[in-house]
């Protein structure tokens, strides 16, 4: 009989979703709204400035913005997606974590601009 009703228990809980979980269980660190960053500038020779992201930071990368289709993003100097005529499909937002650096490159001079929200990392008391 203890067995049927650790079954029916389970079977409610799975089939209502309701799971008590405390809040921050196993975190460690939140985010917390720091700034708003654009980057704007012409591209020289091929890349973008690397911007790379401050300790203790996080960014999110909401838009990278050009003129011209045909444009290479890179994070840590690995190729993450190529926009083209082909391929003008890109994947926002870009999370990216302290330390990380993020440029983009173009064949020819070209303006280009960059849209980040900034989040602090804040150790949970």
């Amino acid at each position: 009989m203890k067995t049927l009703k650790k079954i029916a228990l389970i079977f409610i809980i799975l089939s209502t979703g309701v799971v008590f979980i405390p809040e921050k269980a196993n975190a460690q660190n939140e985010l917390q709204f720091s700034q708003v960053l654009t980057y704007a500038g012409t591209i020289s020779v091929n890349y973008s400035p690397t911007y790379t992201v401050p300790s203790n930071k996080v960014w999110k990368v909401e838009m990278i913005s050009t003129p011209n289709d045909n444009f290479r993003v890179y994070v840590n100097d690995l190729n993450i997606f190529y926009v083209s005529d082909v391929y003008p499909v890109v994947f926002f937002p870009i999370w990216l974590k302290a330390g990380d650096n993020i440029k983009i490159w173009y064949s020819e001079p070209i303006n280009y601009f960059f849209s980040i929200i900034e989040y602090s990392v804040v150790a949970i008391q």
